[in-house]
């Protein structure tokens, strides 16, 4: 039996997976084996891996999945064929360092860990600046499961643990963005004993072109059902999750790329309002307590209305929305829904750029662009009731009545009287 397995899941890594590898031969610890998984490359990727497996076969074991799966599921795979008393995970664009398996695995027995953790050096290769994200003040050793649950710096990285291999026996990834915020909070909260190295022994090199750094890209949608679930099945530590989610979904609102999802921020923190309020931890942190304003902030009721005349399969990936037909739609019943709780209607072609989560938050807009509008409004807006009245008296449609009242607003009585941002589509 292996002392550990390493688990190294990638898609589309040729350009820096040598060097998570040649990191993972360099390991002082030598009863070790690497199983790597191709999650459907089209680059050499799976390539790199059938070679480092020829000229190392005693270390290196090959899986390739035929379709891609994402990182969660493809180190799945990686656990089911692990022969590794412990399990532990690096991405295909990380590296370590020599002793990070001995450390951690030495430390695992002498406490009789279920997990060990060490501290990150986080490389932000587009700022050419790097910072050590230290997991917790304490010294090497035994630490609290509760309080590195609440406050640890690293406690949602999959990549600066080792594992003691039954827990992922019990728990898995799910196939999904944020598939680490989701599992491991839960998974560290089943652990009796959690131990720390106190050094940075793994190397994150946070670079352009991955998932979570194109925050335009809708798959991000998938960290609300992360929290949810890091929440949800937090067992014995609650307190301590619903705190450090607090504090996350801070710094995620105050991000500015997640401006398109601010909407959903605040319907997330809607959702969990008796959690946030009651918890014991945030009631005393100033910081983090800030959150509870937002429990009483209004935001739109969550629906988009999108002329059917748009390419909808663009919009599908950026949100949940209802389409209409201005032939066969009954010309007053998006307005009328919009009026009843407020909303998001598009008019005309618009081309999606991003979700539209920041719309759902309160104010009132209408965004212009080439050949459509947007427009989002609070509930009884009077803009939206007097479009109401315009189009059916005059008999015409939302989108002719939206165009004549944009044509006017430059006017002593137009869009000024009704307090509303115009905004240009960029």
């Amino acid at each position: 039996m292996k002392k550990v397995s390493v688990i190294v899941a990638a898609h589309n890594e040729e350009k820096y997976l040598p060097r998570c590898l040649d990191s993972l031969l360099k390991q002082t610890l030598k009863e070790i084996e690497y199983i790597l998984v191709d999650d459907a490359s089209d680059d050499q990727t799976y390539k790199i891996m059938r070679e480092y497996n020829q000229r190392y076969p005693e270390y290196f074991k090959v899986l390739h999945n035929e379709q891609n799966e994402g990182a969660g599921i493809s180190r799945n795979r990686g656990v089911e064929i692990a022969q590794g008393e412990y399990i532990g995970f690096v991405d295909g664009d990380d590296w370590i360092e020599p002793s990070t398996y001995e450390k951690l695995y030495k430390q695992a027995i002498n406490l009789g860990a279920e997990i060990v953790v060490c501290d990150v050096n986080k490389i932000f290769a587009e700022e050419s600046r790097s910072i050590n994200v230290e997991s917790v003040p304490d010294k090497s050793g035994q630490i609290d499961i509760g309080e590195y649950i609440r406050n640890g710096e690293s406690n949602a990285y999959s990549f600066n643990k080792l594992f003691k291999a039954d827990l992922w026996h019990k728990f898995h990834y799910k196939k999904m963005c944020y598939e680490d915020l989701d599992v491991l909070l839960t998974l560290i909260g089943s652990a009796t004993t959690l131990g720390y190295v106190k050094e940075p022994l793994c190397h994150y090199f946070k670079h352009g072109g991955t998932i979570t750094s194109s925050y335009t890209n809708p798959r991000l949608f998938d960290i609300f059902k992360a929290y949810y679930d890091a929440i949800e099945n937090s067992g014995k530590y609650r307190d301590e999750v619903v705190f450090n989610a607090a504090k996350r979904i801070l710094r995620n609102m105050e991000t500015p790329g997640f401006k398109y999802y601010l909407g959903y921020f605040i319907k997330l923190i809607s959702l969990f309002k008796k959690e946030f309020i009651c918890n014991p931890y945030i009631r005393k942190d100033n910081e983090v307590r800030r959150i509870l304003a937002f429990t009483e902030l209004p935001s739109k009721d969550d629906q988009v209305f999108i002329d059917d005349g748009n390419d909808l399969s663009k919009w599908k990936y950026f949100g949940k929305y209802t389409a209409f037909s201005t032939a066969t739609s009954s010309k007053l019943m998006e307005l009328n829904q919009i009026y009843a709780k407020g909303g998001v209607l598009i008019l005309g072609k618009v081309d999606p750029q991003a979700p539209f989560g920041n719309l759902l938050t309160s104010g009132n807009r209408i965004i212009v662009g080439d050949s459509g509008y947007v427009l989002a409004f609070d509930d009884h807006h009077p803009l939206i009731a007097d479009l109401k009245n315009k189009v059916q008296r005059e008999n015409i449609s939302t989108l002719k009545a939206v165009q004549e009242l944009i044509s006017k607003r430059n006017e002593k009585y137009g869009l000024d009287f009704y307090d509303v941002e115009i905004e240009e589509l960029k």
